[in-house]
């Protein structure tokens, strides 16, 4: 399995300052600190990425990912609030090495930047981190993806939910009022790449998720890794948000 070095455009030690950084600068509305609890950001950020609880924690989740991927993968965000989580621990190295749906929400775009990205960089991983809302925004590319032989690899970040949208109903309205905003639990979406002739796995517990990858890249197909993620945790960018926005 791949391991990170110092210059690897992931990383996941959540004590690198650059890290901190990410999450201090999100988590101050109007000069005041958000918690979850009592426990600084930094505290919870450590806790988050090395939490070795079940259901899998969708930081550890993003952490396992950034761990594995070579130096020169070729990454893109399409998601709310599970990609939150990853991107603190992607560096890009060279100019569109990082590809994201942008800060207005665009959410289902990254399909088709995987496309063009493979089609760029055919010799290199290319791996696509969804929600499993955003999955099912285009996930039927996977049929172009494999028509046209691109082996693009996704990962989905299960939480049986359009997560930002449930976590900001909650902290408003409370746990009675998740109008419209949860999925099917345990929802097969790579019994569905499978289907279309890719390649697909579920993966429930932390120790599969690195060798649940490299049977992926390994495949040489398009692929889905379709990971279940405790529903429960929002990131502090989407609890920052909350209250900027006062939604």
């Amino acid at each position: 399995l791949h391991s990170v070095d110092a210059d690897s455009p992931c990383w996941a030690e959540t004590n690198n300052k650059k890290n901190l950084s990410y999450y201090r600068s999100r988590s101050k509305v109007n000069g005041s600190q958000i918690y979850y609890n009592s426990k600084t950001i930094e505290e919870q950020a450590a806790e988050a990425y090395g939490a070795d609880t079940l259901p899998i924690h969708p930081a550890r989740l993003a952490r396992e990912v950034a761990e594995f991927l070579n130096r020169d993968a070729v990454i893109v965000r399409d998601g709310a609030d599970c990609t939150y989580w990853f991107m603190p621990l992607v560096k890009a190295q060279v100019m569109g090495q990082v590809l994201s749906t942008g800060a207005l929400g665009c959410l289902g775009a990254g399909t088709g930047f995987a496309l063009a990205a493979k089609l760029a960089n055919r010799d290199k991983q290319v791996l696509i981190y969804y929600g499993d809302g955003t999955f099912g925004l285009n996930g039927m590319e996977f049929d172009t993806f494999v028509r046209h032989n691109l082996p693009i690899v996704s990962v989905i970040s299960n939480d049986s939910a359009w997560g930002m949208v449930k976590h900001w109903h909650r902290m408003k309205y409370g746990d009675e009022r998740l109008t419209g905003t949860l999925l099917k639990s345990g929802q097969r979406y790579d019994k569905m790449v499978e289907a279309l002739g890719g390649y697909g796995e579920y993966v429930d517990k932390i120790e599969d998720i690195k060798p649940a990858l490299a049977r992926a890249f390994a495949s040489g197909l398009p692929a889905c890794i379709n990971v279940e993620v405790d529903p429960r945790p929002a990131s502090p960018t989407t609890m920052a948000l909350e209250q900027l926005m006062g939604i």
